[in-house]
């Protein structure tokens, strides 16, 4: 008995969850957090704000969509908060089985997920239904665990090679299993909208206020680095052109 108990608990985190956003959506587990984005002061004083065109947009003007510029050394801070109600209407039936009783909210992965046009025509970004196979959303930023005020913060520092893209933010609270030592996804809020991961929602829920990040490709090699290249490229020419001269110099010699 033990290792069946084993062998299925094993299956299960190799499988992950089946879990889906339209699930979650249908089943009234959009938890509005009041996502909050910000960087650094000491690199990003300001957010840079682009229209829905991409253009920068005039200081006098309106802009719908604000996005936030970076560079190597920012910082992302992220803010949100789970609802107080959501700490025990979160403990329902898993609208995916009514076996799969969930408990408390213990948890909430926070993910950078690529907007509808930095995923264009490009299929390793396909956004899928299923939490787990949807390739949109696959950069963990990291886990926080739940505090009892139900605030919740994490900073994020953007690797070097993060591609250039714009991104929005998606928060996926994780539940305990009743049952088993296991958490599965209970709830879902994002900065892209819902309709971004929820082509058609049953229900109208709020999510957090649209926001977004625009990372662009960091540029680390310096000029110093390139002109070292090109001497070193035309020495080793010199060399091997003297070496050649040299070998049929010395072997006319013989």
């Amino acid at each position: 008995m033990l290792t069946v108990t084993l062998l299925v608990a094993l299956l299960g985190a190799v499988c992950g969850s089946d879990v889906k956003y339209s699930q979650l959506e249908a089943g009234g587990f959009v938890a509005d957090m009041d996502i909050t984005l910000s960087f650094t002061d000491e690199f990003n004083p300001e957010p840079v704000a682009f229209d829905p065109e991409g253009e920068r947009c005039d200081p006098s003007a309106e802009c719908t969509t604000p996005i936030f510029g970076y560079d190597d050394d920012s910082v992302l801070f992220i803010k949100a908060k789970v609802p107080k109600k959501g700490l025990t209407t979160l403990a329902k039936v898993n609208p995916d089985s009514s076996e799969a009783q969930l408990g408390e909210a213990t948890e909430v992965l926070f993910k950078l997920c690529f907007d509808n046009e930095s995923k264009k025509d490009r299929k390793w970004r396909k956004a899928k239904d299923k939490i787990d196979d949807d390739k949109r959303c696959k950069k963990k930023l990291g886990t926080v665990e739940i505090a009892k005020d139900g605030n919740l913060n994490l900073e994020y520092k953007f690797p070097s090679d993060t591609p250039k893209a714009t991104w929005f933010i998606t928060a996926y609270v994780k539940c305990k299993k009743i049952g088993s030592d296991g958490t599965d996804f209970c709830a879902f809020d994002t900065t892209g909208g819902l309709t971004t991961l929820v082509a058609e929602p049953k229900e109208n829920p709020a999510t957090s206020p649209e926001a977004f990040i625009r990372t662009t490709v960091v540029e680390s090699r310096t000029s110093g680095l390139y002109a070292a290249v090109v001497v070193m490229s035309l020495a080793s020419l010199s060399l091997l052109g003297g070496f050649f001269v040299w070998e049929q110099v010395t072997s006319k010699n013989k």
